[in-house]
Formats: structure tokens, C-alpha cells, sequence
């Protein structure tokens, strides 16, 4: 052993010798090529100039020749630290004084101080340029007119300078110094003494101007060919303004680095030749001691002793069976450690890891089972043939269930019974379980009376966490047939606010922090609270035992109405209520709440079925908020039983405010949950606009009690069927409720519009698509289910009629009641109803493939030839999925023309998706055609330039030449061409002349949200001025028209209106408007002055930009935190996150953790709104990527609103180098959850900003030029 380990030795020691020397020879080539560039230095230095500069001992600078710019003269630059070249150094005299006009001063101005640059670079290693943009928060330290910085070899684009202090911009006349590199702004007025201004330059430059700054480099690969790597900056004499030549340095460059490389690779081969021979050395001597060791010691002690050590993690309660593989183990032994109870398994936990038991007889006898196999193997038959849907031989029946939830240790424990129906025979059963404890599993036969016959012999339970199941294989095959499933387990209240899970509220009555126990389960939720069969096709009937404490005002309250309340049981303190068995419903409608919540009440007599009590439940202190909706919910579900013509189902209908909601609401049956926002409505604090979003909420919810409740869809994939007709079905209810609330027209801007865009990306998908597991399910509860959904079944009711649409649907939910349903069971119904052309023809194109169709209009002498494409907001675009209907639709087209007369109904011809084309006959006398009749239909439609003109033109000489929904869709329609270059942008524009004559509140707020896109997109282009210009000339007759006063009572809709376009003004700097809300929130802020609710948002969000200091902003905070009503609370938190300070943002993000501050339910709203602040779009982008992981483990993966927040952040991106930020953002966390489909949106929305801004910006820059308002 000895001679073979000093023959290694010695190799390695020559290795070692080798390597020494390759790294002398490295040293001394690194020395040689370094006196080579000091002498090329040293020439040109003796033949270059300096300024006189002196250096103080508190700058410590270095003055160093620049050599080589473009002109062929030399420069000098002040450095402020240390240059990576070699240096070349002067000592001068820095003048102390400007007196001496021949004296040049080298430094800076010290007016203007830079606070933060936020760097935009787009380096084109191609053409070896780089374009960019730098925004420089700047402090005013003197009053001064001029900002001065240094610039070189860079092309100036735009330049604009805003005062954040009262949001004014400054008009700026450039000069540059070339002697100096300054580049000098002067101002046309002051910047005075503390304030806060943000400079943007637009710049380019060129990456081959030299190896220092901005450069690019190159080198040729193995195969001779050249090969270009990043851009990097090398900073020489403290200067990070230009990409300079340095002729000395670079004409060598490529021998010396020639001979570097080989170096190095000589080094590290002789480096790895010593390591790989002293492994091999250590190796060695290991293995031969090894062997060594073991032939003086026997293993039958050690053995015997690992066995004993493994003993104290089994018992014989807790213990499982072994894998049971191809060969026999101990599992087969009935008299070892491995014996326990076949039929009751006892388990610590819900992941499993064992030892294999064995005995010292066993290890004797060479068994080939051992102790060291650690790892409880689930390679079974079972596990390979399951996915993610439940097998289908098993259902569940019944489930008895008992839960106790523990509100001050945030725990809770339970046990459910299941009656299951076994169609075949089998071996095992699954069932899903997520974030259990699971401490025993017994599974019984059931004889005839369902009373347990005989317990079944199981062999083995466990996990599947990536499946989210819980495996029961039992020992022998069981027969088709009737079983009781029982589990017990345990589980935490206070994971996340999904599932089982804890809310709080202070009581500011008592100062005492109140815990209530709560639910909310769909989709995949329902198998966090209890082991169940959580698919929505396996509907089974419910007893629920909720315990809780007794007194202090804490009852349990649950789908059903309570059969039973026994005190005291199971033991002093404890309450137990029962409830009656429910109808058959899924596992994400069950509902359980524990709470102090009181009620208000009312009693429902409906047309059809039994009366049965309305209650709505709120925190004590919230009751009296609780009015509004009680009313509300009261005429909707009248309506909705007339409508349907179908009796309420359930003897109850409750619905409740909780303090901490993921969602809106939840439609629960028999128990409607709701975020407080949603359902609590107080008139001293409520805006209109709360006042309709509880309305729409309950209405929508109301909804589900049949569409979702009632009939179900039989798989997620069919979502639309409950959340796209609740999501259309809402609108009726509400306008039942409020007929003057204009409720039908708003559609088109609440769920119309938004969808229209977000389906002109290739980033959409089809209504009806393939989900499988739990993230994919999630993430479809999203626009294109819900808006999507809605809007093509307002387009099937309009072309079958609303009465055969009534009945088709009544049809529908009768025929299919408390089962499930899938898209052809209502299209089969209405198919049978309608003659004129086939309803499933017409739906699949619109439900089955993603997009929307353009209609293009074209006319001849007598006739308008009208062609179909998929209209896409990039015509550039690739799309690489395929459609069933290869991208065509049947259309039900709808037109009204010029010579109708006023209030004439549309007509209508149909547009199949095998044409190429429809023509329509010129009715008489008619000017123009004016196709999609109040924007019913899910398409849009392009027309000749000289339509859309006369169509402008119409609209200046008579707004109500057409309907309010006809005008808006105008507006829509035109900007959205525009955008994808399907329509000169001038024409879109020309359009908005008209609205200085709207005065209705959905054309406003549909043209609002697109000038705010328009002047996001300008943000850095001079253009921003002249769209801000324009939209403060174009509103400012409507706002003198709907002033700031609210009329006690007054109209709906001009309520909606006056909020809209005071908010529209506000934010485009109108004058009057900024003032007025300035001098309110002061005035409420300082002395208590009331503010009415419509105007609250608009007073708040900008009165706290207007030149307040952080001081208030802390007031403001104060308020916050001491507020109750959760609406204001919203308001305030919008208002704090508005404030124009980028350090103040980033604690408003750090404090956004803080949940006695911020509910866990609007952590990511806030980050949203502090990311529409520009003040706090860098920090919150900075804030997310720096927090992802934790905001992961906060929220899961699995929240779709933690995924789509992503887009809602970066949506205003408009450069390549953001793009290639987020870009970078998903390859370092690729894991997506359920925000997949919202990642592929961002990036889509970010390459889609870049490309309007080249197609379009110059187009609508020169229009606003001369906008003829």
C-alpha cells in the first residue's frame, strides 16, 4: 500500500512542478505586455496638452488625458476614481474661483443634485449601435434656470424636464460644450430651492467608437469564424458618458490577448492534469483501507445494532407496510416488527418516509430486505396509472362530516365519513387530500341497510402530493358496491385565506382583536379542510357537525339551515351544531363558518316554490351596512325565480362580509360569501360606483344559485357555463333592481372592451379549453371565461331573440337539475328551439378557438361587400397554434344605414365562417352603413376612410345620430385598428373631436381609458406635452358641466359621468381641476372638511400630489390604519400610493408586509397601484423581482392573482431593455403556477407597446400638432 501510494505522489508532484512553471511564464508575458502599453502611453503623453487643474485633499481626483476623438484633437476629463488602463496623471491647480476668465473650471455646477437614474440601454450588435433612454430624479439645491451634465460622442433625441412638485414640464434649449463635454439645459423658468425634478434624454450612440464606455467586442472561435459578445463599459477617468476610441491600447490588443489565452489554457491544463492525479491518489488509498478495515471485523453485531437503532421510529401504532416489490419482504410476516392492524392505519404525517422494519432474524437468515432502505417507494401499479383526473369506478354518496376548528391556536381538527359507490371491482381507492394530517384510515363494507358490514383489510395509505391525493390499496380486491370511507386528520387555520382557513377584525368597540373561522374553496380548495372527491362532476349530499365555542357570541353557520345545537358537547365549553343533509351539490359549494357575525333578515314569498329567509351577516359594528344589500338581494332573487321560472332550492339563503377574502365573493349555496368591498354598503363613505359594484356583485352571485349551483359544468374546462352566464345574467338582475342605472349600455366598457384586446393577442386562449391539474384550473377563471363568456351569450341571446333565450335556458336548468352539464346540453336545447339557422354552428366558432374576427366593409355602386379576418393587435404576429375553424367565424352581422329612420330596428344577415364573403344591397338613399348595432356583436368592423369621415362628421352635427352603445363602438373600433395599423391613427383621432358635445357616461369612460393608454405609451416623447395639451382643451366644457357639487339624489348616471371625467382632467394636469382637488384634500386633511364619496378617489389620488410633504403623507397613513370601512380604506390606499416620492414608494412596499396594516388580501392590489404611480413603477418592479420568493411563499404558486399581477406591473414597459428584464425575470423563476397564460401576456403586451410606438408615434405626433378641437 505504501509503494503505491508514494507512486502517486510523485506523479502529482511533477504535475505540481509543471503548473508552476506555465504560471512564471504567464507572469512574465503579463509583465512584458504591460511595459509595452506603458511605453506606447508614455509617447503619447509627451505630445498631448492638459488644462490646469488643482487637486484638493477633499476630492482626491485625478486629471487624465483622453486621447483620440472623433476630430483627431485631445481632451481632458476629471477623474473620479481609480482607471483600470494604466494611468496618466498630472498635477495642476484647480482654480478656487471663477475670477480669472483664462482659468477653466472643469467641475459640475452644484445647483442640481442627482438623486437616482433609472437606465434604459438597447445595444444592436449587428449594426454596433445602442440607443437609449435615462431618467435622472434631480434635487434643486440653489435656485437656479440651467442643468448641466456631462455628455459625449452620444446623438440627443428628446429631452424634457418635469417639476414633480407641481407637475409642470419646463421648455428646454440645449447647448453643448465640446471642449468641456458639457451638455447644458437652459430653462424658460426657475427651479427653485428643494425641488424635485425628473430629466429624461432620449440618446443613441455607437458601440465601435473605441474599448472604453459603451463598447462592443469580438473574438473568433475555434473554427476561425468571428464571434460578437455583449456590449460591456469599462469607465476611464470616472466618465460613464461616451464609448471612447483608444487607438494606443487596441492595436496591440489582439496579440497580447492572442498570447494571454494561450497562457491561461496551458495553465489550466497542467492545473487539471495535478488535480485529477491527486484524486486519483486519495481514492485509492480509501478503497485499500476500506478493504482493510473490513477483513479484521465481522458485520453481524453492526448489523444487529442498526436494526435496533432504527426501532424507535415504529411502534407498532404507527407503523406502515414495506414496499412489497417482485420480491417477497417483511410485509408478508405476520409475527416480526412489521405486524400491525390491516384495517386501521395510524400515521404521523401526510408524507411518508419509513424504515423497512425487520428483525435480527431476518438479517440472519440473509434476507434480502435490509435496514437501510429509508425511503418509502410508491412505484406501484396504482400510482403509474393515475393522473390527475379521480378514477371513475369510485363516487362519493354522501359525506358526514365533523370539523373543530381551534380559533386561538389557528388549528382545527376533523373526521369525515364518506359513502362511496364502487362500480367495479378493485384494489384501491383514491381520493384528494392537500395540507392534512391524516391519523387514521378505515374502510368498511356496507350491507344493504348501508349499516357497516365488515371492515376491509388495507395494506397501505399514503401521499401523492404532486397529484394532491390520498391512495388507499387494500390487500385483496373488493367487489362492486356500497363502502364507508372513514378519515381522521388535522390541518392549520392559519396557511393562507383558501381552504379552512382564519380571518380576524378589531373590534373598536372593545379594542380586542375577534378570530372567526371561514371558507372558500373553489376551485381545488375543498380537499385543504377535509379528504373528499374534489371534482365537480361528483356531486354528493352534506351533514356537517361544526364545533365551536359557546358564548362570546360565536355560532356556526353553514349551507344548510341548523338541526341541532347541543351545548357543552363534546366537553364543557364546546358547542356542537348540526346541520340538515343538503341537497347534491360539488365539493367547492360547501361552506362553513364559525363567527360573531350578526344579521339582518328578511322573508322571500317567491312565485314559484316555498318562502325562506334572506339574512345578511356582518361584523357587529358592520351590521347597519348591511341594509343595501339585504334590499338589493332581496328584488334579485324574486326576479331570477320569475325569470327562470325555477323555485329557490335551498331553505335559506344567507349571505356574509368577511374581513379576509381571496375573492369578490363566492357563491356558496345557502351561504354566499363576500369580501367586505362587495357586499357592505354605508352612504356617508360609498361611492356610486361601490353602490353598483355590490349590486353587480350580489346579482352575479345571486345568478350562480342556478347557473353553477343548480347545474354544474361536468369539468373546469366548461367554466364559461357558470361564471360567463352569471357574469351576463348579473346585468338583468341589476337592471330589474335599478332600471335608471343605464346598466345594459355600461356592458360594453365593464366586459366588452377589455376582452376585445386582450383576445386580439396571441396570448389569448378559447372559452372552452383542456385543463388538468390544479394551477391550470385556477388560471381559466380568468377575462377570457368570465367577459369573453358574457359577451358572446349577449350576442346568442340578441340572434335567437330574449324570449326564446328565456325559454331555452329554463329548458336547460330543468332538464339537467343537480347534475352536470356540458356546452352542447344548452346548445341542444336552444338548437330545438330555433329554425333559421343552427345555434351550435354559430356558438363553437366563437367558444372553441380563441380570437375575434374584423369585419372589413367595402362598396361598390350598389352594393357593400363585406370580408372576414381574425383581427390581431400586431399584424405582424406568428400565430403557431392551430384552430378547428381555421380562424373564421359565423357571424350575426347587424346594420343599421344613414337613411333609417331615428329609433329603427337593425337588420341582420349572417355571415358563415365557410364564405369568403357576404355582400348587403345599398337601401336607398343611404350615406354610410353602420355595422355591430350598440356593439352586440363579438366583432369589429373596419369601413372605407370616407365613412369613417362622414361618420365624425355625423357625430359633430348631431351626437345622437347614433345610440349611445353605436358610439362608443365607434370609438372603440377605430382606435383599436388604429393601433394595429388597419386605420390611419388621424382617423381615430378625428373621431374625438365630437366629444367636447358627449354627454353620456360610457362613450367618456371608454374614450378616458384609451387616452390614458395613448399618453402612458408617450410617456418619453415630446408628444406626451401635446396629447396632455389636447385632452385638457377637450374636456374642459364637460367639466364646467358637471362641476364638483353632488346634488342630494341625484341621477345615476351623471353621478358616474362627473367622477370619470374629473378623474380623466385630474390626470392630464387640467388646471382648474388640480387646483380645486388640491384645495379640498387640504382642507379635509388640515381642518376635518367632509368629502363626498363620488368625489373622494378623484380628491384624495391628486390632492396628494399637489406639493404635499411626507408629513402628510403620514396623516394620510394614519388615517388609513384607523379607518373601518373597508371602501374608504380602498380610496385612502389608492391615495397613499399615488404620491409622487420613489423613496416614499419603497416604504409604502415595505410596509405593504405588514398585515396589521395590510390585509394578506391586498398585499398585490397595493403593489399594483403603487406600480401605476411613476414614482413607484421602478420600485415596485424592483420590489417584486427582489421579493419573488416570498411572495411565493405568501400567496403559493397556485394564486392567480399573484401570476397576473406580472402583467398589471409591466403593462406601460415600452423599450427592449424592459422587455429583456421581465425576460430575464421568468428564466431565473420559470416556475409559472397558474400565471403561465399571464407571463405569455406580458411579454406579448411589452413587444406590442414597442411596436405601436414605431408604427404609430410619429403619426400621432403630427396630429396633435394641429388637433382643430
Amino acid at each position: 500500500l505504501r509503494n503505491k501510494v508514494a507512486t502517486f505522489l510523485s506523479v502529482a508532484l511533477f504535475a505540481m512542478v509543471i503548473t508552476t512553471i506555465a504560471l512564471a511564464v504567464s507572469n512574465n508575458n503579463n509583465a512584458s505586455d504591460l511595459e509595452a502599453c506603458e511605453a506606447e502611453i508614455g509617447m503619447y503623453q509627451t505630445s498631448s496638452t492638459t488644462a490646469p487643474v488643482s487637486t484638493t485633499d477633499a476630492d482626491q481626483q485625478q486629471s487624465t488625458t483622453t486621447l483620440g476623438t472623433d476630430d483627431g484633437s485631445t481632451s481632458t476629463t476629471v477623474s473620479m476614481e481609480t482607471s483600470p488602463l494604466p494611468e496618466v496623471t498630472t498635477t495642476t491647480t484647480l482654480p478656487t474661483t471663477t475670477a480669472n476668465p483664462d482659468v477653466v473650471n472643469y467641475r459640475l455646477p452644484d445647483a442640481n443634485v442627482p438623486l437616482h437614474y433609472d437606465l434604459q440601454l438597447h445595444p444592436d450588435l449587428e449594426k454596433d449601435t445602442f440607443s437609449g433612454t435615462v431618467t435622472i430624479t434631480i434635487h434643486t439645491v440653489r435656485a437656479n434656470d440651467q442643468v448641466v451634465l456631462h455628455s459625449h460622442l452620444l446623438d440627443l433625441g428628446q429631452i424634457r424636464l418635469k417639476c414633480l412638485n407641481d407637475s409642470s414640464y419646463s421648455y428646454i434649449n440645449s447647448n453643448y460644450d465640446d471642449k468641456l463635454d458639457f451638455l447644458k439645459l437652459n430653462l424658460n423658468k426657475m427651479l427653485l430651492q428643494d425641488y424635485i425634478s425628473e430629466l429624461t434624454i432620449n440618446f443613441s450612440g455607437k458601440l465601435d467608437a473605441g474599448i472604453v464606455g459603451f463598447y462592443s467586442s469580438s473574438y473568433s472561435d475555434q473554427n476561425g469564424s468571428k464571434m460578437t459578445v455583449k456590449p460591456t463599459t469599462v469607465v476611464l477617468g470616472g466618465s460613464g458618458m461616451t464609448a471612447r476610441p483608444a487607438a494606443h491600447f487596441a492595436n496591440n490588443a489582439s496579440d497580447i490577448e492572442q498570447r494571454r489565452r494561450s497562457i491561461v489554457i496551458l495553465t489550466l491544463l497542467a492545473t487539471s492534469a495535478f488535480l485529477f492525479m491527486l484524486s486519483l491518489c486519495l481514492l485509492t488509498a480509501l478503497v485499500l483501507v476500506g478493504r482493510n478495515l473490513s477483513s479484521h471485523a465481522g458485520s453481524h453485531a453492526k448489523l444487529t445494532a442498526a436494526v435496533s437503532d432504527d426501532k424507535h421510529l415504529f411502534n407498532n401504532n404507527n407503523s406502515i407496510a414495506p414496499y412489497d416489490g417482485e420480491e417477497q419482504t417483511a410485509s408478508d410476516n405476520e409475527t416480526g416488527l412489521s405486524q400491525y392492524n390491516r384495517s386501521t392505519i395510524f400515521l404521523p404525517n401526510s408524507v411518508f418516509y419509513s424504515v423497512i422494519p425487520t428483525t435480527a432474524a431476518t438479517v440472519e437468515s440473509g434476507s434480502t430486505t435490509g435496514s437501510m432502505n429509508r425511503v418509502f417507494k410508491m412505484g406501484t401499479q396504482v400510482v403509474e396509472t393515475l393522473g390527475f383526473r379521480l378514477p371513475r369506478h369510485i363516487r362519493p354518496v354522501r359525506y358526514e362530516l365533523w370539523l373543530q376548528p381551534d380559533l386561538q391556536r389557528e388549528t382545527f381538527t376533523g373526521r369525515v365519513g364518506i359513502e362511496l359507490n364502487v362500480s367495479e371491482s378493485t384494489n384501491y381507492l383514491v381520493l384528494h387530500s392537500k395540507k392534512l394530517n391524516i391519523s387514521e384510515t378505515v374502510l368498511r363494507a356496507l350491507a344493504a341497510d348501508e349499516k357497516p358490514e365488515r371492515e376491509i383489510n388495507i395494506s397501505r395509505a399514503y401521499e401523492m402530493p404532486e397529484h394532491e391525493y390520498w391512495v388507499i390499496e387494500t390487500q385483496a380486491e373488493i367487489g362492486a358496491g356500497a363502502y364507508r370511507l372513514n378519515v381522521q386528520f388535522d390541518g392549520n387555520l392559519a396557511d393562507r385565506i383558501i381552504g379552512f382557513y382564519s380571518s380576524k377584525y378589531l373590534d373598536k368597540t372593545t379594542n380586542r382583536t375577534r378570530k372567526i373561522a371561514t371558507s372558500k374553496f373553489e376551485p381545488t380548495f375543498a380537499r385543504q379542510a377535509f379528504p373528499c372527491f374534489d371534482e365537480p362532476h361528483l356531486k354528493a349530499e352534506y351533514t356537517i357537525h361544526m364545533i365551536h365555542p359557546s358564548g362570546d357570541g360565536y355560532e356556526a353557520l353553514s349551507n344548510m339551515n341548523v338541526s341541532a345545537i347541543v351545548p357543552d358537547k363534546p366537553a364543557a365549553g364546546l358547542t356542537t351544531t348540526t346541520f340538515e343533509r343538503s341537497v347534491k351539490m360539488s365539493t367547492y359549494l360547501v361552506v362553513f363558518i364559525v363567527s360573531d357575525f350578526l344579521h339582518k333578515e328578511v322573508l322571500i314569498t317567491p312565485v314559484h316554490g316555498n318562502a325562506f329567509p334572506l339574512r345578511v351577516y356582518a361584523t357587529p359594528f358592520q351590521q347597519d351596512n348591511t341594509a343595501f344589500a339585504l334590499a338589493t338581494a332581496r328584488t334579485i332573487i324574486e326576479y331570477y325565480v320569475r325569470y327562470f321560472g325555477i323555485a329557490y332550492p335551498l331553505p335559506k339563503l344567507d349571505m356574509a362580509a368577511i374581513p379576509d377574502f381571496v375573492s369578490g365573493a363566492m357563491e356558496t349555496w345557502g351561504l354566499v360569501t363576500y369580501r367586505e368591498t362587495s357586499i357592505l354598503y354605508n352612504a356617508a363613505t360609498s361611492s356610486t360606483a361601490n353602490k353598483q359594484r355590490v349590486a353587480g356583485v350580489i346579482a352575479h352571485e345571486l345568478a350562480h344559485m342556478w347557473f353553477g349551483n343548480l347545474v354544474t359544468m361536468q369539468w373546469w374546462n366548461e367554466l364559461w357555463l357558470n361564471e360567463g352566464f352569471a357574469s351576463y345574467i348579473e346585468y338583468k338582475g341589476m337592471h330589474e333592481a335599478y332600471p335608471d342605472w343605464g346598466i345594459e349600455e355600461q356592458f360594453i366598457i365593464d366586459d366588452l372592451h377589455g376582452v376585445l384586446n386582450l383576445d386580439a393577442t396571441l396570448g389569448s386562449h378559447p372559452i372552452v379549453m383542456s385543463v388538468e391539474n390544479p394551477n391550470q384550473i385556477t388560471e381559466i377563471f380568468d377575462t377570457i371565461t368570465y367577459s369573453k363568456g358574457a359577451s358572446v351569450i349577449r350576442m346568442l341571446e340578441d340572434f335567437v331573440t330574449p324570449a326564446v333565450f328565456q325559454q331555452g335556458v329554463t329548458r336547460y336548468l330543468t332538464k339537467l337539475a343537480f347534475s352536470n352539464s356540458v356546452s352542447e346540453d344548452l346548445m341542444r336545447e336552444l338548437d330545438e328551439l330555433v329554425t333559421e339557422v343552427s345555434v351550435s354552428s354559430v356558438m363553437d366558432t366563437f367558444t372553441k378557438q380563441k380570437g375575434l374576427p374584423v369585419v372589413t366593409v367595402t362598396e361598390n355602386a350598389l352594393q357593400y361587400v363585406l370580408r372576414q379576418q381574425r383581427f390581431l393587435a400586431d399584424q405582424a404576429a406568428n400565430e403557431t397554434e392551430s384552430s378547428p375553424f381555421d380562424y373564421r367565424w359565423y357571424i350575426p352581422v347587424t346594420y343599421v344605414a344613414s337613411s333609417d329612420t331615428a329609433g329603427a330596428a337593425p337588420r341582420r344577415i349572417w355571415f358563415p365562417n365557410d364564405r369568403n364573403e357576404v355582400v348587403i344591397d345599398k337601401p336607398q338613399g343611404s350615406n354610410w352603413i353602420k355595422l355591430n348595432y350598440r356593439q352586440i356583436g363579438y366583432y369589429r368592423v373596419n369601413y372605407p376612410v370616407a365613412m369613417w369621415e362622414q361618420f365624425g362628421e355625423a357625430l359633430l352635427q348631431n351626437v345622437n345620430t347614433f345610440t349611445i352603445g353605436d358610439r362608443t363602438g365607434l370609438l372603440n373600433d377605430a382606435f383599436a385598428l388604429a393601433d394595429a395599423s388597419l386605420l390611419a391613427y388621424n382617423h381615430a383621432l378625428d373621431l374625438t373631436r365630437y366629444l367636447s358635445k358627449e354627454t353620456e357616461y360610457v362613450p367618456w369612460a371608454a374614450i378616458a381609458s384609451k387616452l390614458k393608454t395613448i399618453r402612458n405609451l408617450l410617456y418619453n416623447y415630446q408628444s406626451y406635452d401635446h396629447i396632455t395639451s389636447y385632452t385638457q382643451t377637450l374636456v374642459s366644457e364637460v367639466v364646467q358641466s358637471v362641476g364638483w357639487d353632488v346634488p342630494v339624489n341625484g341621477d345615476h348616471m351623471k353621478n358616474l359621468l362627473r367622477t370619470a371625467v374629473l378623474d380623466l382632467a385630474c390626470s392630464f394636469g387640467h388646471p382648474g381641476c388640480l387646483s380645486e382637488a388640491s384645495k379640498r384634500f387640504l382642507g379635509w386633511l388640515n381642518n376635518g372638511d367632509v368629502i363626498h364619496p363620488d368625489l373622494r378617489s378623484v380628491v384624495y389620488t391628486y390632492g396628494i400630489q399637489s406639493g404635499v410633504s411626507v408629513a402628510d403623507w403620514d396623516k394620510v397613513l394614519q388615517r388609513y390604519r384607523d379607518e373601518n370601512d373597508a371602501n374608504e380604506k380602498t380610496k385612502l390606499m389608492v391615495a397613499l400610493a399615488s404620491y409622487p416620492d420613489q423613496r416614499t414608494m419603497r416604504r409604502f412596499l415595505d410596509l405593504s408586509w405588514d398585515t396589521a396594516l395590510i390585509r394578506t388580501q391586498d398585499q398585490l392590489s397595493c403593489i399594483q397601484y403603487i406600480a401605476s404611480n411613476r414614482h413607484g413603477e421602478q420600485a415596485a418592479w424592483e420590489h417584486v423581482r427582489e421579493n419573488w420568493p416570498r411572495l411565493v411563499a405568501r400567496f403559493g404558486i397556485g394564486e392567480r392573482n399573484l401570476g397576473r399581477m406580472i402583467p398589471s406591473i409591466t403593462g406601460r414597459f415600452t423599450t427592449r431593455a424592459r422587455l429583456t428584464e421581465l425576460e430575464d425575470f421568468f428564466a431565473r423563476y420559470p416556475e409559472a403556477g397558474a400565471g403561465a397564460t399571464a407571463r405569455r401576456q406580458a411579454l406579448e403586451t411589452i413587444q406590442n407597446n414597442i411596436s405601436w410606438l414605431e408604427r404609430n408615434e410619429a403619426n400621432v405626433a403630427e396630429w396633435l400638432k394641429d388637433p382643430r378641437v
